[in-house]
């Protein structure tokens, strides 16, 4: 989860997840892990240590769902894009790969995304309040009606326009948990995303108004979505990596972001893919003793 980092309570679940929220407290709620809109730092001596389930080391899928009205004017949908369909291959993303499991499979540096097949688009399919568990309905939906395949190796992610808003969510930039509900028989990874402001670096960290993409809602959601990816890949299904608080490589280093520069508005990012700038939060890198890295 991004910087917020909340616990979710799963009842069908031994572990609780982690979730985000303003203030930087956990928060008990029902999806596994959300993203808080406060920098914690990691506390000294982070161990995070794995507990022998699945992680997501072989190139997974990433499917996007966009929920509820996107800018046009900040070409939204583009840019996020763009940055899901590289990512995949950086050095930020290769953190990850210093993450295996119980037979030795490390986390390759690839995912694999095509912005015409792997997205689409929810026309407010739940209304402006959705909640909670209305996340894995919008998922299944889409799966059904974009004709996506139900895989175990494949993250959804559902981003939602800034006019939507739930109780469930408040204080979070977002969150990602599992379930065997969208298909059944099938453990799916599934996230959150929501474009928020307040989970943005540029004004949290850098205290600017404006960010490298002219929106600090659309950069707020690329930073939590890269936050929720890493967690996703390394945690998918609430038995892969974390310590012993429940803290995943995300929120161990939330509005953390290491080198910068300015992007052509002026404003601070740390990576440039294709014509497009970010700044995304560093990953807890598990080398050593571990640290945040935004390059490997």
């Amino acid at each position: 989860m991004k910087n917020f980092a909340l616990f979710l309570l799963v009842a069908t679940l031994a572990v609780p997840a982690l979730a985000q929220t303003r203030d930087g407290k956990q928060v008990k709620l029902n999806p596994n892990e959300q993203r808080l809109q406060q920098q914690v730092a990691p506390p000294a001596g982070s161990k995070i240590t794995y507990h022998n389930g699945t992680i997501l080391w072989n190139a997974p899928t990433v499917y996007i769902v966009y929920y509820g009205s996107f800018s046009t004017t900040t070409n939204d949908i583009a840019v996020i894009n763009n940055f899901a369909s590289k990512i995949g291959g950086t050095g930020q993303y290769n953190v990850n790969s210093t993450y295996n499991d119980k037979n030795n499979n490390f986390i390759k540096n690839q995912l694999a995304f095509n912005s015409t097949k792997n997205t689409y688009q929810d026309n407010y399919s739940l209304g402006k309040n959705v909640p909670v568990n209305g996340v894995a309905t919008i998922v299944q939906n889409a799966i059904a009606k974009a004709n996506w395949p139900s895989s175990t190796n494949a993250v959804y992610f559902v981003f939602t326009s800034p006019d939507v808003t739930s109780p469930d969510f408040a204080g979070a930039c977002g969150w990602h948990d599992w379930t065997t509900k969208i298909t059944t028989g099938k453990l799916l990874a599934y996230s959150w995303v929501g474009e928020i402001a307040g989970c943005n670096g540029n004004e949290a960290i850098f205290h600017e108004t404006n960010s490298p993409n002219n929106s600090l809602a659309l950069d707020a959601a690329l930073d939590t979505y890269m936050h929720e990816l890493s967690e996703a890949a390394t945690d998918p299904t609430g038995k892969g990596w974390f310590t012993s608080d429940g803290s995943e490589n995300g929120d161990l280093c939330n509005f953390v972001y290491g080198t910068t520069f300015l992007a052509t508005n002026g404003t601070h990012a740390n990576v440039t893919l294709g014509a497009y700038s970010y700044l995304v939060q560093n990953i807890w890198e598990n080398s050593g003793n571990g640290f945040c890295a935004n390059t490997k």
